[in-house]
């Protein structure tokens, strides 16, 4: 029987909460770590997600986002899983998770009490693709840099571009879990449409 997770109140309380500027600043060392890993590694990356958003809008982390994004190019990691997971262990990351099928590449480490979140997109066509997720290759393409806490990162470009097709109105401030209230419908493909038709199913 196929089951459908479904998150507490209280959970979602707990991601939103806001994080303090202490919390802020350790989550930014970490992501200096994990730049320091991956430029280490010669493996190019890319801010993006509510770390980007964050970045660019309030020249710092959003303060109820519960996690750290990095993007990559599956190409540029299918061969190089291993290393990075030794590499990050060894810096005293945890590993939370991964997934390593090309259309659902993703490693989830976590420290200094955030999640960090490194995620591959496989390109087709003009497109680059991951589970249910599309956005245009030229992000990549037309990646472009941004200063973050003292330190220049390679991000997905133009920005105000990727975040409007990510999020639409990436201009308003939105404290929610609720993905589908803060994501454009953009930012998804087809098959989309069908796995949210499920979810409704079992809801009822």
């Amino acid at each position: 029987m196929m089951t459908v997770k479904k998150h507490s109140k209280k959970h979602n309380e707990n991601q939103l909460r806001i994080r303090s500027r202490d919390e802020r600043i350790k989550h930014a060392h970490g992501l200096k770590e994990a730049k320091k890993i991956l430029d280490d590694l010669n493996i190019p990356f890319y801010l993006g997600g509510g770390t980007l958003l964050g970045a660019y809008r309030e020249n710092d982390f959003v303060p109820w986002d519960w996690d750290v994004e990095v993007d990559f190019r599956y190409e540029d990691v299918k061969r190089k899983l291993e290393a990075i997971k030794s590499e990050f262990l060894k810096t005293g990351f945890e590993l939370e998770g991964a997934r390593t099928k090309k259309k659902n590449w993703k490693l989830k480490f976590k420290k200094y009490g955030t999640s960090y979140e490194l995620i591959a997109w496989y390109k087709k066509g003009k497109l680059r693709l991951r589970r249910h997720k599309k956005m245009k290759n030229k992000f990549f393409k037309e990646s472009t840099h941004i200063t973050f806490y003292e330190e220049v990162f390679p991000c997905l470009g133009p920005i105000e571009e990727f975040l409007t097709h990510r999020y639409g109105d990436w201009q308003t401030r939105k404290r929610t879990a609720v993905k589908e209230e803060y994501r454009s419908p953009d930012f998804y493909w087809q098959k989309r449409r069908y796995f949210k038709k499920l979810k409704n199913i079992f809801k009822k």
